[in-house]
């Protein structure tokens, strides 16, 4: 049980080039959606929630697995937006007297192998939460990200270009990659041919 951590699931793109809702494509009989808030509670995290389109709301409540959902009606100002919102909300139900490490970033379009990778980036975690971490693959960086909470009043802040990856370069903060033996660290689901090409 990881109770100083906590989970904030990315889920309220406009899905454009796929055609239709990501969090709704299936991977081993599981919505990406559900995998991810599965993987979520699977990790014992402390609060989870995740963020989506106004109106899939009531149709992903049923795979949330006990996340909370927040509806985002501007996906237009990107994924910051998700986060920003995510992180706003457990900041205001946050409890003084449990003091969070950070927040698992999820990806509902990066599916596979999520619990392990996790388990695995949790484990470098436990080491060090203050730094940022990232599952990668073969020295190539990818999901999930663990973002300090010493960070997350800055990001709030942060109006600047290039989103979560813009915020932590013009920091200077490094960023940790732990390898996995997961190559669905690396999966980016945008198009219906990237769909098409995933495993099983």
């Amino acid at each position: 049980m990881l109770p100083r951590y906590t989970g904030i699931l990315l889920s309220a793109g406009e899905s454009r080039r796929m055609g239709r809702p990501k969090a709704l494509l299936t991977l081993g009989g599981r919505t990406f959606f559900r995998e991810a808030c599965e993987a979520m509670r699977a990790a014992g995290l402390a609060t989870r929630v995740a963020v989506v389109p106004p109106g899939l709301a009531a149709e992903l409540r049923a795979d949330a697995a006990g996340a909370d959902l927040l509806a985002n009606g501007e996906p237009e100002r990107g994924q910051i937006h998700s986060l920003k919102m995510g992180l706003a909300w457990i900041i205001a139900g946050g409890s003084p007297a449990q003091p969070l490490d950070g927040a698992f970033v999820l990806l509902v379009d990066n599916p596979g192998d999520l619990t392990d990778r996790l388990r695995i980036v949790a484990e470098a975690v436990a080491r060090d939460p203050g730094l940022v971490y990232t599952a990668s693959h073969g020295g190539e960086p990818g999901h999930p990200l663990w973002l300090p909470a010493r960070l997350w009043a800055r990001l709030l802040d942060w109006d600047g270009p290039g989103g979560t990856r813009g915020f932590l370069e013009a920091r200077g903060e490094p960023v940790t990659a732990v390898e996995t033996a997961f190559p669905s660290a690396l999966h980016d689901i945008d198009t219906p041919g990237d769909y098409s090409g995933l495993p099983g």
